[in-house]
């Protein structure tokens, strides 16, 4: 995909997206907004990594995937594509990003802006 990862970051992404059934799309979308791909530390550190996962409400989820270390890429793209999963396996795409984003669901900006974002992705020639 024409997005600032190399081949390398593309494959981490299309790992964890292939183990929970996600659209490699879809995550990167989510990466664009939350962290315009960057590996960061958000919301006064509570937030971390490219998928901005937030550790006090995500434990049991890393846990049950074995990830320790949310700032490392891999386990930032596992717990964030299973997370997704996990709201569209019962939830609408746009509801699913909203509550991704903010814990309730419904019409947002941020799914608006990762559905154009998705909808806008290149992939790479």
């Amino acid at each position: 995909y024409n997005v600032p990862f190399d081949h390398e970051m593309q494959d981490l992404v299309r790992q964890a997206c292939e183990e929970s059934g996600i659209d490699m799309k879809l995550c990167l979308a989510v990466i664009q907004k939350e962290t315009s791909f960057r590996n960061i530390m958000g919301d006064n550190g509570n937030s971390y990594g490219y998928m901005q996962i937030q550790k006090k409400w995500h434990q049991a989820r890393m846990d049950k995937l074995g990830v320790t270390d949310l700032m490392d890429p891999l386990g930032n793209f596992r717990v964030g594509c299973d997370l997704l999963a996990a709201h569209l396996s019962y939830l609408e795409l746009e509801d699913a990003l909203t509550k991704y984003n903010s814990g309730h669901t419904g019409a947002s900006k941020y799914a608006a802006t990762v559905i154009e974002y998705m909808n806008n992705m290149e992939v790479e020639q």
